[in-house]
């Protein structure tokens, strides 16, 4: 099927199909469902500023913290050793959320 490419090209092609099935989803659908699982609110719209305000400060978050992390991963040549130790710690939030008060 994808005969005539190298190693590395197939693996660019598989890169960009995953990184733009994320934005699809990240931007359009999570929103949604959002929207939808937020029903406690008393409107959409306190739904979608909650989203906007929590993207904000997860996104900040990120831009402060990434340069230094990634300095000192490879500064210290600890790459794997912080992936697993920050892994766990950014995904805890996502386990065991209510989907309705």
């Amino acid at each position: 099927m994808l005969k005539g490419y190298t190693k590395e090209e197939k693996s660019w092609m598989m890169y960009d199909w995953a990184n733009s099935a994320h934005s699809v989803i990240v931007v359009t659908l999570l929103p949604i469902f959002f929207s939808s699982v937020a029903g406690f609110m008393r409107n959409t719209t306190s739904a979608m500023s909650i989203w906007g305000y929590v993207t904000s400060i997860a996104m900040l978050i990120s831009a402060l913290l990434a340069p230094v992390i990634g300095a000192l991963g490879d500064f210290k040549g600890m790459r794997k050793k912080m992936f697993f130790v920050f892994w766990p710690w950014v995904c805890w939030p996502a386990r065991g959320l209510p989907l309705r008060p």
